[in-house]
């Protein structure tokens, strides 16, 4: 179970790492390519903008072709995205023209974000794959969720900005995807051998979940290989088995609406509350060192706003700590909505100045480490094992779609109003109605 966790988390670092790349030598990027601070801001929205819908058939490929096989896809893809922009050349080369060079890199992020949100996805299915049938779900994902900021989104701030040639930056991230796809060959192996285990303790998990009885499902076989989901159905076809239809005869988005009305109501609920909760922390610690010096202007340097804000993430450490508490105590839902309501009340706190934004910043960072792990083991455990990899390609496409609208909208009402002040409301608003959502959850439960 170590290493599995252990090479489990290296496959999807590159992600992350290569995902901050720009921001963390931004200056040198820009300069380097010559491209302006609004087609530095398109690179990251490329990313996001095709996962609102594609992230979703990406959880489709995996659970049709298996989890080896679309990890190994998605990684290469991750892989060739940065050799793409390692040999994209300078303006100043005269091998492209300027706008040549800014459509390679685009072309470099959007198949970045196209692997790189499929291949969390990928993880998080190995993640629930192997430990959601045990009582150590939530410090497995705690794990994997304070490694890869760690090695991944850290580690990208902390090296690059050492590193003098934008070249070698580039070639530094290819070296990363290659160490994630290495460590995603190693799973495999792993996977291939305990397959047989892995059947019978997910099968068991659906059972105790009484996942069968709710929602229609395939017959039940003794072994079925991970990636040969594909050929059991062509047999049943054969076979003249009239609950499993062949792909040919319905078109994608008619497979796709069947797929859907599969899921449990639980299942929106969780991706709901999600969707209100997760990706507010995300903008806010994009614009948080600049709300926090407009707020505290009389007693916070930008220095020390940006200080405060990496609070959180330093606090996100914490994360194995409280999965471990979580797997001890159980509760799962108990526990998000909880620790979900916190989240309203350290908004109210920096509105009206109350506390020290130090300590508000470390105690949304502990509750984002409680929030953000819990939310996906919850997923996890309501949903079929052959339906997992899907219901987390729904999960990236919510938010990857909230966080399409939220900084947007937030640098709008900042250049509109003149300040943070409306949209730190709207974060209230969202989060306490992420909050009363939990509750619902925990009601339906």
């Amino acid at each position: 179970f170590l290493i599995v966790l252990t090479v489990s988390c290296l496959v999807s670092i590159n992600n992350y790492f290569c995902y901050h790349e720009p921001s963390a030598i931004a200056k040198g990027f820009e300069d380097y390519y010559g491209i302006d601070t609004k087609q530095f801001g398109t690179l990251f929205t490329i990313y996001s903008a095709p996962n609102t819908v594609l992230a979703f058939f990406s959880g489709q490929f995996i659970d049709s072709y298996g989890l080896r096989k679309s990890s190994i896809f998605f990684n290469a893809l991750i892989l060739v995205s940065m050799l793409l922009a390692a040999l994209t050349p300078t303006p100043e080369s005269g091998i492209l023209s300027p706008t040549g060079v800014y459509l390679m890199l685009l072309l470099s992020r959007l198949l970045l974000g196209l692997g790189g949100e499929s291949i969390c996805a990928c993880v998080s299915t190995m993640i629930s794959r192997w430990f959601s049938s045990t009582q150590h779900a939530n410090t497995a994902m705690a794990l994997n969720q304070a490694s890869v900021q760690l090695f991944g989104s850290a580690a990208s701030f902390y090296i690059l900005p050492h590193v003098k040639s934008i070249p070698a930056c580039q070639w530094i991230t290819v070296l990363v995807c290659v160490i994630s796809l290495v460590a995603n060959f190693i799973y495999n192996y792993y996977e291939t051998h305990h397959e047989d285990y892995l059947t019978e303790v997910n099968e068991k998990k659906d059972e105790e979940q009484h996942l069968h009885n709710e929602l229609p499902s395939l017959p039940t076989y003794q072994s079925i290989d991970t990636d040969s989901v594909h050929d059991v159905l062509q047999n049943q076809h054969q076979k003249n088995i009239p609950t499993v239809q062949s792909p040919v005869e319905h078109s994608i988005w008619r497979q796709s609406v069947d797929t859907l009305a599969k899921f449990p109501v639980l299942f929106w609920l969780i991706i709901l509350h999600i969707s209100l909760v997760s990706p507010i922390l995300y903008t806010f610690t994009a614009f948080g060192p600049m709300y926090l010096q407009e707020t505290f202007a009389s007693s916070l340097t930008t220095t020390e706003a940006g200080t405060a804000i990496s609070l959180l993430y330093m606090s996100i450490v914490a994360a194995p700590f409280t999965g471990m508490a979580i797997d001890y105590i159980g509760y799962r839902s108990w526990v998000q909505f909880f620790a979900t309501a916190n989240i309203p009340v350290i908004f109210l706190l920096l509105i009206y100045e109350v506390l020290d934004p130090s300590i508000c910043m470390i105690w949304m960072g502990l509750i984002f480490s409680i929030t953000e792990s819990n939310g996906v083991v919850l997923v996890s455990l309501v949903v079929p094992t052959e339906l997992t990899g899907t219901a987390f390609g729904i999960y990236a496409c919510c938010i990857s779609f909230a966080l399409l609208l939220e900084p947007a909208t937030v640098g709008w009402i900042r250049q509109s109003t003149g300040s943070f002040s409306l949209s730190i409301w709207i974060f209230f608003s969202l989060t306490l109605a992420g909050t009363l959502v939990a509750l619902y959850v925990v009601a339906y439960d």
